[in-house]
């Protein structure tokens, strides 16, 4: 059984690699570091940061809202969908 996905999730989905994209971009070429840098008024590797931070919690909002339509009401899934969010502000308090 073969399920596609749906064209506006692919859409969203890949659009959500261009920050990712521009970063490793910026990272070769230092013309494209400079525009950023002097655009966005941040550093780059900041920018990314936070960027990563957003889809790190979103994903994890995800899974906990997976969990909670799940037929198997059990905690493991609750607790394994905040872990993501634990480590990001582990890792931010540091």
């Amino acid at each position: 059984m073969t399920s596609e996905i749906p064209k506006p999730a692919k859409i969203l989905g890949l659009l959500g690699l261009l920050p990712f994209l521009i970063a490793l971009f910026s990272t070769i070429n230092t013309n494209l570091y400079f525009l950023l840098v002097s655009y966005f008024k941040i550093n780059i590797n900041e920018l990314q940061i936070i960027y990563s931070t957003i889809i790190l919690c979103f994903m994890s909002v995800t899974s906990w809202g997976i969990s909670s339509i799940a037929k198997n009401q059990d905690p493991l899934h609750y607790t394994l969908s905040i872990l993501p969010t634990l480590y990001i502000l582990g890792i931010h308090l540091y």
